[in-house]
């Protein structure tokens, strides 16, 4: 009985770890009149969703001025996903990800497939402009509060265990 409970609290324990979200750094200038030059954001990932991770949250800065995130742009349907690659970056969709800016209001950065590389748009144009560099730092593992619950109960269990055998 006692193997079986401490395997059982090992096996919790190396689920809890394997649990995690990710934050993304990404940085970009746009240099058009209206929207911010330099935006610096985080994006916090949660699960995975076609083939992509939801954005659960932005933070950061367009302009020195704090922005949120993630927001539904004007019912556009944007479906706040990213991509991760496998050399560390990341790929918005033609959907994009949108937050906002209380200096300029909603903003939605999509990828602009005719163009071939990333834009930003408050909506009121036919199209929006082009983001001149873009740039994502590789993933920071962020534990879940429910992965270290588990893991603590995986813990628990082998002091237990451990107790119940001196």
């Amino acid at each position: 009985m006692r193997k079986l409970c401490l395997a059982a609290a090992v096996v919790l324990a190396g689920f809890a770890t394997s649990a995690r979200a990710s934050t993304y750094d990404l940085d970009f200038t746009a240099g058009s009149f209206g929207f911010p030059t330099t935006v610096d954001l985080v994006l916090t990932t949660g699960a995975a969703q076609s083939g992509g991770y939801v954005v659960t949250g932005i933070t950061g800065t367009a302009d020195g001025v704090a922005v949120s995130g993630p927001i539904n742009f004007y019912g556009a349907g944007n479906d706040n996903l990213l991509f991760p690659t496998g050399n560390g970056g990341i790929l918005i969709d033609g959907s994009g990800i949108g937050f906002n800016d209380p200096g300029v209001g909603p903003l939605l950065i999509y990828y602009y497939a005719q163009q071939g590389g990333y834009e930003i748009t408050n909506g009121f144009g036919a199209e929006g402009f082009t983001i001149t560099s873009f740039s994502a730092a590789s993933p920071t593992p962020v534990p879940e509060p429910a992965a270290l619950a588990l893991l603590a109960t995986g813990l628990v269990g082998i002091f237990a265990v451990r107790r119940l055998t001196v």
